[in-house]
């Protein structure tokens, strides 16, 4: 561990960063297996875009290589894969 407190700061809040990505992939996850939003739930599906909209930025990219994968197979695995990405660079923290 950093013995520097700034440092220490720093490495603490990117772990935060990282812990809250991950819960927003899982839930972005989970909202797309089900119908959720629409008129009669207008501020569950604003949620859900502001997930996707956060989420996208890591998930788009890893989409886009694996699109010849995930096109054959009909499954999108680049939350699987950002999340071992994210645990990855977790793990460096620490």
């Amino acid at each position: 561990m950093p013995s520097n407190p700034v440092v220490e700061i720093i490495v603490e809040l990117l772990q935060l960063v990282i812990h809250v990505y991950t819960i927003a992939i899982f839930i972005t996850v989970l909202f797309s297996w089900f119908t959720i939003g629409g008129e009669g739930h207008p501020s569950v599906h604003r949620f859900y875009e502001l997930l996707s909209k956060a989420t996208e930025p890591l998930l788009g990219p890893i989409r886009e290589v694996l699109s010849p994968v995930s096109m054959r197979i009909g499954l999108d695995f680049s939350p699987i894969i950002a999340l071992i990405i994210l645990q990855f660079i977790a793990s460096l923290l620490r």
